[in-house]
This record gives C-alpha cells, structure tokens and sequence, in this order.
C-alpha cells in the first residue's frame, strides 16, 4: 500500500493502513510538534467535570482523570453514586 507521510509529502510504501510517518524522523518530528502545541496553549490540560475549573494531571498516569485535585484529592476514589452526588451539588 502507497500512503504519503503527513509531515514531508513524501510517498512510502507501509504494510499497515494506519502508517502516518515515512520514517522514524518524521514521526519524531509530529511528536515535537504536538508537544510545542501543548505548551503554546499553557498548562491546562482538562476542565474538572465537578467544578468545572481548568487543570492539570500530575503525572501521565493521572490522565484519565476527570476530576481536579481539590474536588478529588488522590487516593480517593468514588463509586458511580458517590461521583454522581458530587454533579449534582
């Protein structure tokens, strides 16, 4: 299969039909790029769905966070009512 890298134009040929990048540089070319695009918008990275307040996860594992800090403090969870009592305050 033919596809055309996304970053230099170039056509290359992939086994996969999901392949973006012609080569390992351009792949770490979009990976730069992506991470200059996330530092021009500043440190906000999601939007608490309690309060609705704009945060930032402290670690990549903490990215499925929904919650902020102050609304969610870690090692605390919530069960499905627990949460939904908390949207409803």
């Amino acid at each position: 299969m033919i596809k055309q890298c996304i970053i230099c134009g170039k056509d290359f040929e992939c086994k996969k039909n999901t392949a973006k990048y012609c080569s390992s540089a351009c792949e770490y070319k979009a990976r730069a790029k992506r991470i200059r695009e996330k530092k021009e918008m500043g440190d906000v990275d999601k939007y608490c769905l309690i309060c609705g307040k704009p945060f930032r996860p402290k670690t990549g594992a903490a990215n499925q966070r929904t919650c902020c800090y102050d609304c969610m403090p870690d090692g605390v969870q919530l069960g499905r009512s627990g949460f939904l009592d908390l949207l409803r305050k």
